[in-house]
């Protein structure tokens, strides 16, 4: 992502390794993608979503896929990534979860409402 945007090459590194700090995924840095357990691949692509000058992203339930611990950790590094104003969309939760964890905004008829 930031060698295509031709940042300096101290720059990345110092902004990678920030960003595994936060996401205390300094225990993976080293390894190779596919090395990677599938929840480690999963925290690596939220890893890079950091680095990314993002506005709102949409993400597909993820729930069944991983053990609660797993999920827990997951959302905390999602909830992170809302603090830096980015917005979350989690697709396929019940309107239950869906209320009690994120700000609901709808859509009816061209009229946003929160």
């Amino acid at each position: 992502v930031l060698k295509s945007r031709k940042v300096d090459k101290t720059l990345i590194a110092t902004k990678v390794n920030d960003v595994l700090s936060m996401l205390e995924l300094n225990r993976i840095a080293d390894n190779s993608i596919y090395q990677l357990s599938e929840f480690d691949k999963f925290l690596v692509a939220i890893a890079r979503l950091y680095l990314r000058d993002l506005d709102m992203l949409v993400i597909d339930s993820f729930e069944e896929r991983f053990s609660t611990q797993q999920v827990e950790t997951i959302n905390k590094y999602l909830s992170k990534l809302i603090n830096n104003d980015v917005t979350v969309i989690k697709t396929g939760i019940s309107k239950t979860e869906l209320t009690q964890n994120y700000k609901v905004y709808s859509i009816n008829n061209g009229v946003l409402s929160i």
